[in-house]
């Protein structure tokens, strides 16, 4: 049955109103064209309601886009009747049904196609509520079904033009954006500006493997790695490199994930929230893909400088930290140096250098940090010496709560790297703060460079005292050397205003050498050293081996009656500890600046003259050197 004239002057009316529209006032999408044209077609057809189908390409059914003034309800979504390119050319009770969620209103209902070339991609159903659907007869739907199939494929065609277009544009502008910027927040900013100017109802998250600084007005987090990440999409577009899409459990929304890819690797993922109404077609989600592939390589060369960057400030660092560092020679001024490069560094709370010592502890460097010097003690070295045991190396922990170490409450955050000389660990650095997740792993490595270099230096440091020490210090006594002593004799006697110098010598050593041997005599001649030493801690006064049986003291600085009274005490001590049991004589020589600073070869004379009268006087005695020459 052909359609009367009018009727067709009413569709090429429609038509033209249509075309004029879409031409003129370009709505800036395809799916805004669907609304004016839900209008049109509602007036054309004297309906009271309209309703909106659209292919949802991703779930595979009809989704409900749009409906207004409907009497009747319909169903948010319903499956094809048949495979695209098999379905009914002028929708049946089949298609109704499908739609409508009550049965029973058939009759009020029209269902017109919206068809392209390609095949149905939609459906107009119009409602009535005061007269039979039926009645409107089936020529002049058909007219009305093609004239829509005409509009829609011609409207189809300029809206996938006007957006390629549109896309392209906006795939060399902000790749011109992305590669102007080697700074990393500036491309994250430009990735969330540019998707959310060209879809603005859609939400956008960046998940970032690595480290950064947080943003507050930008929707960038951290890549979650856990053991329940296998099924997480965005983990798997990651890991994989390939685009992930995925509904929504609550069944709102739809999950896009697009891997921000650079030549050297994967960088995090773009995650576009989009809702459940709104239906995406193939080009959008390539558009998607093609601004991550541009992203992930902006990215990858903003990380790339900011590493070159990050690496040159850290070797100027380590370099001016080593040259400083061997400015230094004392082992305690270089730990001290370094303890304070550190938290300035790092910011750090706490930072300490420590040394392992032959029993299993380890000796604080002094220059460390209170805590270290203060109340780190043997529970706190095992717990880290356990910690470097477990990760077979150096330890970064970001929250020690329940990771074995809460002996190192309240610091949750720790760095620890172990100090090597030659392939031995000598000892550990150890950083803390009290705040978890406050070190960065740039840090960690940063720290350990550090270290590295320090390390050496401190050995070089800890050889030379050990050196120094044995230069003034007796290898069987362990007191001071003769060398030392006169040394710091000559000192004293230049600064000071008096002092007393006591020349030891153990009677009979002979016999007892004879007698017990010489093993026995070095025995005997440490145990009165051991004496010595116990008398003598506390005060200012030096102790050495004056050379075979003779040992020597010097008190600066206390009376003179001080100074008798501990030699007094040593002589008394030695005769009843030793064993086997010897005597001691002591030759006590004393100065005083107001009669005369002596020489130090005088005093020494005068001190050796005052042993001679102890022994002279029957040993185990202290004589006084002559008051008339040195006054005591």
């Amino acid at each position: 049955m052909s359609v009367p004239c009018s009727m067709e002057m009413k569709f090429n009316r429609l038509n033209s109103r249509l075309f004029e529209w879409m031409m003129t006032e370009t709505p800036p999408a395809f799916e805004q064209f669907l609304v004016k044209l839900m209008k049109e077609m509602k007036d054309f057809m004297h309906a009271e309601g309209t309703a909106c189908y659209m292919f949802h390409q991703w779930r595979g059914v009809y989704q409900l886009y749009r409906q207004e003034d409907t009497p009747v309800y319909f169903h948010h979504s319903f499956a094809p009747a048949a495979p695209p390119g098999q379905e009914e050319q002028m929708p049946g009770p089949s298609i109704k049904g499908r739609m409508l969620a009550q049965p029973g209103h058939h009759d009020q209902v029209i269902v017109l196609p919206l068809k392209k070339m390609s095949g149905i991609v939609g459906y107009l159903a119009f409602t009535y509520t005061d007269k039979n659907s039926s009645l409107i007869p089936s020529s002049y739907l058909k007219a009305a079904s093609e004239s829509l199939e005409k509009v829609i494929e011609k409207a189809d065609n300029f809206y996938t033009m006007k957006e390629e277009k549109k896309m392209f544009e906006r795939l060399l502008n902000v790749t011109a954006h992305f590669h102007s910027s080697i700074d990393i927040q500036t491309v994250l900013k430009e990735i969330i500006a540019t998707l959310s100017e060209v879809y603005p109802s859609f939400q956008y998250h960046l998940h970032l493997s690595q480290e950064f600084e947080e943003m507050p007005d930008l929707p960038v987090y951290v890549l979650s790695y856990n053991e329940s990440s296998s099924s997480n999409t965005g983990l798997q577009a990651f890991i994989t490199g390939e685009f992930q899409i995925i509904e929504n459990p609550d069944g709102q929304q739809f999950l896009l994930y697009a891997p921000l890819k650079g030549r050297q690797g994967v960088y995090g993922v773009l995650q576009i929230t989009i809702p459940y109404t709104l239906p995406i077609r193939g080009k959008e989600v390539e558009f998607f893909i093609q601004i991550a592939d541009t992203a992930g390589k902006a990215f990858e060369n903003a990380r790339l400088y900011e590493q070159a960057r990050k690496q040159n400030n850290d070797l100027q660092i380590i370099t001016a930290a080593s040259q400083r560092l061997n400015s230094y020679t004392k082992l305690s001024e270089k730990a001290a140096f370094m303890v304070e490069q550190i938290q300035e560094i790092f910011q750090a709370d706490e930072a300490g250098f420590l040394t392992y010592a032959g029993d299993g502890g380890a000796s604080v460097l002094e220059g460390s940090s209170n805590y270290f010097t203060s109340i780190f003690n043997l529970e706190e070295v095992s717990a880290i010496r356990s910690l470097f045991e477990r990760e077979s190396g150096p330890v970064f922990i970001s929250d020690l709560h329940g990771d074995g170490a809460d002996v190192l409450h309240p610091y949750r955050s720790l760095m620890a790297v172990p100090m090597k000389d030659h392939h031995q660990q000598t000892g550990f650095a150890v950083v803390l703060h009290k705040k978890p997740s406050f070190f960065s792993f740039d840090s960690f490595k940063l720290l350990q460079s550090l270290v590295q270099h320090s390390a050496l230096a401190f050995a070089n440091s800890i050889l030379q005292e050990e050196l120094e020490r044995a230069v003034i210090t007796d290898y069987l006594t362990k007191l001071h050397s003769r060398i030392y002593l006169d040394h710091r004799v000559e000192k004293h006697i230049k600064e000071d205003e008096q002092g007393h110098l006591i020349l030891i010598d153990i009677d009979h050593f002979k016999a007892v050498n004879d007698t017990y041997g010489h093993q026995t005599g070095d025995e005997v001649i440490c145990q009165a050293a051991a004496v010595i030493q116990e008398e003598m801690a506390g005060s200012s006064g030096l102790a050495a081996r004056w050379g075979g049986e003779e040992l020597a003291v010097y008190f600066p600085s206390i009376s003179s009656g001080e100074a008798y009274q501990i030699t007094e005490s040593i002589r008394e001590r030695i005769a009843s500890e030793t064993h086997p049991g010897v005597t001691v004589s002591c030759g006590f020589s004393s100065w005083k600046a107001i009669h005369g600073r002596p020489e130090r070869k005088e005093l020494i004379l005068q001190a050796d003259r005052a042993l001679y009268q102890a022994k002279k006087a029957g040993r185990n005695c202290i004589k006084k050197n002559d008051p008339g020459i040195l006054p005591g």
